[in-house]
């Protein structure tokens, strides 16, 4: 039943956007929408400071120790200030509204402030999937609501996604309170449970430089509009990848950690999944497109076939993340080299993007990421020899 309800929480938490974006980009002006996008994608971006990678450390940490829980909310809300100031940086570089600027940090810092980790570790992931469904669909039926009856514009629209956020953050805490948590602070432990998270954080934030990172670091070389159109083909790929794979991961990961599934299955079924949703995408390519942005560029479909390549690589990344380095504990092996991917990837991308406009930038990120999941696959396997 957790493998459902993972789904249905990954389903809510891409429900948001996903029906979203067919309605802005024909109520936003071109500016704005691209805009959005932009600054959705930096949000994201910086939330990943504040998650810290305690989606993959939590499980552990509160299976050992129960009081495990109010030391990850405090390491988060100390996190929180850092991201804050990173993301006020980033947002003037590239002239952002004040005003705006105010608005998607808050809603960055929510976003960041997640509980999907502590539903995962104690395995009640119906509550969650019943949390994110109400936020969802509460952002949802305002949109349309303001739409019908007035017109919206950007920062209304952050206000909206920050309403919808704080629902969901709120309704979390009350279920964490209702299971005994007692939120007591610890500063020295609140140190050590960031220290223990560190390489997870390394992890995390590495594949954020060559992922989440892009769109902003192409606004950097080409503008806005130029982002937004990499960001177009990404956003439709990479919810058609959340909605399919890590839902699935997410869920089998603490049976993977009590060796209840079999791996190879499990990693076969990934990879079968992802080929047919790669087809998928392909053959309806036109109908997705037009659904989502009324009318497009070639450009923009171009983009968008290239990036369908990059599904079967990251949903082997995935998998084979759950099923081998986190079973293992070969994060530190493989956050070096995420990171120094990571790295590699700031330097290649604006060359790439700069001489071959967002077609360089998305095929940097294919082979980026392909380098990444053959490093994995032999590491774990040279691991498994050894244990033998």
């Amino acid at each position: 039943m957790n493998i459902i309800f993972s789904y249905l929480i990954q389903i809510s938490i891409i429900l948001t956007p996903i029906l979203s974006l067919p309605i802005l980009s024909r109520v936003l002006d071109t500016d704005e929408f691209n805009l959005y996008l932009l600054l959705q994608s930096l949000c994201v971006w910086i939330s990943y400071v504040i998650d810290y990678g305690f989606i993959i450390t939590a499980t552990k940490l509160i299976k050992e120790n129960k009081k495990s829980v109010s030391n990850i909310i405090y390491s988060k809300l100390l996190l929180s200030l850092l991201s804050l100031i990173i993301y006020v940086i980033l947002s003037f570089i590239i002239n952002v509204d004040s005003i705006l600027i105010f608005l998607s940090s808050i809603y960055m810092v929510l976003m960041g402030m997640n509980f999907y980790w502590y539903f995962i570790a104690v395995e009640k992931l119906k509550n969650k999937s019943i949390i994110e469904f109400i936020s969802s669909s509460f952002f949802i039926l305002i949109l349309l609501f303001f739409l019908n009856y007035s017109t919206i514009d950007i920062n209304e629209l952050f206000c909206l996604l920050i309403v919808s956020r704080a629902i969901n953050i709120f309704a979390s805490i009350y279920c964490i309170y209702k299971d005994g948590c007692n939120f007591e602070f610890n500063l020295l432990v609140v140190i050590d449970t960031l220290r223990y998270s560190f390489d997870a954080f390394i992890l995390k934030s590495g594949a954020t430089l060559y992922t989440v990172a892009n769109g902003y670091i192409i606004s950097l070389v080409l503008g806005v509009n130029s982002s937004a159109l990499y960001l177009q083909s990404e956003r439709i790929i990479k919810s058609a990848f959340s909605s399919l794979v890590p839902p699935l991961t997410n869920a089998i990961y603490p049976k993977v950690i009590r060796g209840d599934v079999k791996v190879r299955i499990i990693e076969f079924f990934v990879l079968f999944l992802s080929l047919l949703l790669s087809i998928f995408l392909y053959i309806f390519r036109d109908y997705i497109l037009s659904f989502f942005y009324h009318s497009y560029s070639y450009d923009l479909l171009l983009a968008y076939e290239i990036f369908i390549f990059i599904i079967p690589i990251i949903s082997m990344t995935n998998v084979m993340m759950f099923t081998r380095v986190y079973k293992y504990d070969l994060e530190k092996k493989v956050s070096k080299i995420i990171l120094i991917a990571g790295l590699i990837n700031i330097i290649v991308l604006p060359v790439m993007t700069y001489s071959f406009n967002e077609v360089g930038a998305i095929i940097s990120c294919i082979f980026i990421e392909f380098v990444i999941l053959i490093s994995i696959y032999v590491i774990t396997k040279n691991k498994v020899e050894s244990d033998r």
